[in-house]
Formats: structure tokens, sequence, C-alpha cells
């Protein structure tokens, strides 16, 4: 629906076809504007349900309370406060939905028409390449495992009780 809305009501919007970014940068950042837009849309409200709902629990904690009884301005007891005690549910989900932006991937790049490890791999299991099937699997799995990596490495960046412990 997204495709056909773009090519009725921006018909110079490139929508299904692939242009390199080095020749066109302009062009190449318009084809891949919506597949994006697409591939986020639900991980975005995902997200931000995850964050809503991690920061109302933190705002009734009564550490929220007395900081601001010390006088700091909302904002900043939002944000240092609320924000970073409210972030590691949010990492968490954003580390889960990232695996699942990257197996989205195969399923927008097929629709979108853009080159990308889901058409190799979708070319693979056509051409029976099981060789190229087993490795995309092993890239694709590769980069889940380093996005989980990454997520259990920020809560010690964000959470100072487990830079106590650790």
């Amino acid at each position: 629906a997204a495709v056909l809305l773009l090519s009725i009501y921006l018909p110079s919007f490139k929508t299904l076809s692939a242009v390199d970014l080095r020749h066109d940068p302009i062009g190449g950042l318009q084809t891949l504007l919506l597949p994006a837009f697409v591939l986020s849309l639900a991980a975005a409200t995902t997200i931000m349900r995850y964050t809503r709902a991690a920061m109302l629990e933190v705002l009734a904690e009564p550490f929220m309370a007395t900081a601001r009884a010390k006088g700091a301005g909302r904002i900043r007891v939002l944000i240092r406060h609320g924000l970073r005690n409210a972030l590691l549910p949010v990492v968490t989900a954003v580390g889960v939905t990232a695996a699942h932006l990257v197996a989205g991937a195969v399923v927008v790049e097929q629709v979108f028409g853009l080159p990308g490890i889901g058409q190799l791999m979708l070319n693979a299991i056509y051409h029976r390449d099981y060789t190229q099937v087993q490795a995309t699997v092993l890239v694709v799995t590769t980069l889940v495992v380093l996005i989980n990596i990454l997520v259990d490495l920020s809560y010690y960046l964000l959470d100072p009780r487990i830079q106590q412990h650790g």
C-alpha cells in the first residue's frame, strides 16, 4: 500500500528500483527512505510502548520525588533520573526488535526490489545453492549475536548498580 500511495502522489519518488548511492546519492536515499520507514514503523511503535511503560513505572519510584524535592528541573529529572533508569527494558526491546528487523529485511528487500543479504539468500534458496544459504544464515546469525552482545554491554553503561558489581 505504501508503494502504491507513494508512486501515485509522488511519481518522481523512486519506489521499486535500486539506485547506487555512489553514483546518485539523492536518488539512492530516496530509494531507501520508504523501505526504511516500512521496516522501522512496527519497531518504533514497540519501542515507544516499552519506553512509556518503563517511564510510568520509574516516575512512581520514591527517588523521582526526591530528585524533584531537591529542586532539579522537570526536564533534568525526567531525562537524567527517569529515562536513564527506564532504559534497561527499552534496550532489551531494542535488541529483540533489531533481530526482527534483520529478518524483516528479507521481505522488504523482496517487495521493494532492493539488493541485499535477503535477496542473496532468496536467490540461493531458489537455485539450491546450499553453501550460499549457509553463509547468509551465518552472517545474519552473527549480526543478531553481535546486537545481543551490544545490548548486554550497554547495560553496564546504563545501570550504575551493574558497574558496582562488575
